[in-house]
C-alpha cells in the first residue's frame, strides 16, 4: 500500500495516522533552518533520545541552562523533534547529533513583522487564513513547538495550534531576534 506522505499542515497528521494503522513506518519530515530552545522547567535538563520514542535509548541529556540553550532542528516523527546541536549563550556546545527531543520541551519567541501582529496560519502556508493574530510588546509570546515542516513551526500558544511562518520565528531565549 503506498500513501503519499504530504509535508504540509493537517496533511502531515492524517498521513501518519493512516501509515500507523496499516503498520507502514513514516519517513520523519525535514526541517530547514529552524531553530528552537529549551523551555523544560526540569532542574535534570532534557533527555536526547536515539529515535523519536520514550523508550528508545536515552544518548544525552540538554543541561538546564539559566539564561537558556539554543537547538538546531532538522526533522519532526510524530511529536518529536529530531536535534543537531544545543548551545548556551557562552558559545558552548552541550549536545552535538543527532538525536530526538519530544517536541513539547522546545519553545520559540514570536516576532512581530507585521502591523497587526504575528500571524498563526491554518496551514504551512501564508495564504491559508489565520487561526489569530498575536501582538503587544507586553505579551511577549512564547510558542511550544508540535512539529516542523520545512522552515513552518507548528506550535501552540495558549490554546492555539498553528502554523508559524520561518520570518515570525526566534529561537533564541535572551534576546528578540531582529
Amino acid at each position: 500500500m503506498l500513501i503519499c506522505r504530504c509535508a504540509l499542515g493537517a496533511a502531515v497528521a492524517t498521513a501518519a495516522t493512516l501509515m500507523m494503522a496499516a503498520g507502514v513506518a513514516a519517513a520523519p519530515v525535514k526541517c530547514t533552518k529552524v531553530a528552537g530552545y529549551v523551555i523544560d522547567p526540569d532542574p535534570k535538563g532534557v533527555n536526547v533520545r536515539s529515535a523519536p520514542s520514550l523508550k528508545a535509548k536515552r544518548i544525552g541529556v540538554i543541561p538546564k541552562q539559566k539564561r537558556g540553550t539554543v537547538v538546531d532542528i532538522q526533522a519532526s516523527d510524530m511529536g518529536w523533534l529530531q536535534i543537531t546541536r544545543a548551545e548556551n549563550m557562552e558559545g558552548k556546545v552541550t549536545f552535538k547529533g543527532p538525536g530526538w527531543v519530544h517536541a513539547s520541551r522546545l519553545g520559540v519567541s514570536l516576532q512581530e513583522r507585521h502591523k497587526r501582529g504575528t500571524p498563526l496560519y491554518k496551514r504551512a502556508a501564508s495564504d491559508a487564513g489565520t487561526v489569530r493574530w498575536f501582538s503587544g510588546p507586553g505579551d511577549n509570546w512564547q510558542a511550544t513547538l508540535i512539529s516542523c515542516a520545512g522552515g513552518w513551526l507548528k506550535v501552540r500558544i495558549k490554546r492555539h495550534v498553528g502554523w508559524l511562518a520561518p520570518n515570525n520565528q526566534c529561537g533564541l531565549p535572551w534576546t528578540t531576534c531582529p
